[in-house]
């Protein structure tokens, strides 16, 4: 398993790539990870001689974003600019960088009362299999403090709310599971059900019924959180409850039960986007959180552990130091290794790292306990 140890952080200098960097540096903080920052120079301009000048103002603004990186004490691993497609160099980025999850600026206002995505951050949350967090700019910071959370009753909805769950818990946030019961005619609710009286009710009931059932599947311990259930157009409702509730996330699956999902991205999650009422969090194959190790990780983290507790002892700590972070890079979420590895920066002066060591473990041992 392993938690939020590399962010792949993509800018493109506009006003929502400030809160990007903003959300960015607080999720680092509070799991202990590392951020990279990417800028793409997109090459489809007609006159490619205006590339380097680009580059050189890409250059000077991402200075920026470092410098308030370095501001909020977040470990920058790299800072790179490229030349390309912006949507395929950030989802290829983060493949190379096997990044635990992208964040992204939403774009722009909608001529309503939210923000589009942009086509860049939608191409991305559509192809990327990493999880893709929108930033939405001023609006509500997102600091997971409450988190909205569709489900119905699908495993990609129950891996939505396990993400849910989970960063509520390590954020001390309030989650709200939203269940919208999508209308239906007579006609599909009979085909449906099987009945041809009450068939608008019985088709609600068995909702009901599976979300109850659903829940109860769920572990909910150590959060608080609270049901909404409704009536209606998913879309619609996705977005009016994230505003009744006063929500900072919305937290989802890429596809659902609709039967209409497309490749990778359902017909629900593309309409969210195109109506941000806050900040989307998309998640495709795999947990934020939560990822299994092989045995193999985790008896070779144990040994490098066992190796470096030894060096502790005699004084080695710079041994020691790369003894764990060789245990770690097999088995981040192994705690005692983070807490040693506090020691060992402490002892040999790299304070702000034990800082950010001690800061992590913690985080681990709420969003996982």
């Amino acid at each position: 398993m392993r938690l939020l140890q590399k962010i792949l952080l993509a800018t493109d200098h506009r006003p929502a790539s400030k809160e990007a960097t903003a959300t960015a540096a607080r999720i680092a903080k509070a799991f202990g990870g590392r951020v990279f920052l990417l800028h793409v120079v997109s090459d489809a301009t007609p006159a490619p001689i205006v590339l380097p000048f680009r580059r050189e103002i890409a250059e000077s603004t991402q200075r920026g974003y470092l410098a308030q990186l370095e501001a909020d004490d977040v470990e920058l691993a790299e800072s790179t600019i490229v030349y390309g497609s912006p949507a395929a160099r950030i989802v290829r980025k983060a493949e190379e960088l096997d990044a635990d999850l992208v964040v992204i600026g939403a774009g722009k206002r909608s001529e309503g009362d939210g923000f589009v995505a942009g086509p860049v951050a939608e191409a991305v949350m559509q192809h990327s299999r990493q999880p893709v967090l929108a930033v939405l700019p001023g609006g509500p910071a997102a600091a997971f403090r409450t988190i909205v959370c569709p489900v119905d009753g699908s495993a990609v909805s129950r891996r939505g709310l396990t993400n849910a769950i989970r960063l509520a818990k390590a954020f001390g946030g309030r989650l709200i599971v939203l269940t919208v019961i999508p209308e239906l005619s007579w006609l599909g609710a009979t085909v449906e059900t099987g009945v041809f009286i009450g068939a608008k009710k019985q088709h609600e009931a068995n909702w009901r019924q599976d979300l109850a059932e659903f829940m109860q599947s769920m572990n909910f311990a150590g959060v608080n959180f609270s049901q909404d259930v409704r009536s209606g157009d998913p879309e619609r409702e996705i977005a009016r409850a994230a505003r009744e509730h006063g929500a900072d996330v919305i937290v989802m699956g890429a596809t659902g039960r609709s039967g209409l999902a497309e490749m990778l991205m359902g017909s629900v999650t593309r309409g969210v986007l195109q109506g941000l009422p806050c900040s989307l969090l998309t998640v495709q194959d795999e947990d934020v959180l939560l990822r299994e190790l092989s045995d193999e990780e985790v008896r070779t983290g144990e040994l490098l552990y066992a190796e470096a507790k030894a060096l502790l002892e005699t004084g080695a700590y710079e041994a020691a130091l790369a003894k764990l972070d060789q245990a770690l890079a097999r088995n981040p979420l192994h705690v005692p290794a983070l807490e040693a590895r506090a020691v060992a920066c402490e002892k040999t002066g790299q304070h702000s790292r034990a800082e950010r060591c001690r800061r992590h473990a913690q985080a681990l041992r709420q969003a996982v306990g």
